[in-house]
């Protein structure tokens, strides 16, 4: 997100959890009614193909890279 779009959306610090909750809920309702990645076809929920690998393959790189980035003194999303 871009620095002054994120202090004008969120005046304080937006930690990565903040950032990424979006997601991380989508994907946990998408679990709870049952589906799976497997199950995602684009005709059924609307989304085509490419958003549907954004959502998985982004929420799995982010639950690898933020403890990484965490370590490395990146505690927030606007100090990248």
């Amino acid at each position: 997100m871009d620095k002054k779009l994120a202090s004008v959306l969120v005046p304080r610090k937006m930690s990565w959890a903040t950032a990424t909750r979006s997601i991380r809920k989508c994907k946990s309702r998408i679990e709870k009614i049952g589906e799976s990645r497997v199950d995602t076809e684009p005709t059924v929920w609307g989304l085509d193909v490419q958003v549907w690998n954004l959502l998985w393959t982004g929420e799995e790189a982010m639950k690898k890279g933020m403890p990484i980035l965490i370590k490395a003194g990146f505690k927030s999303v606007e100090i990248l």
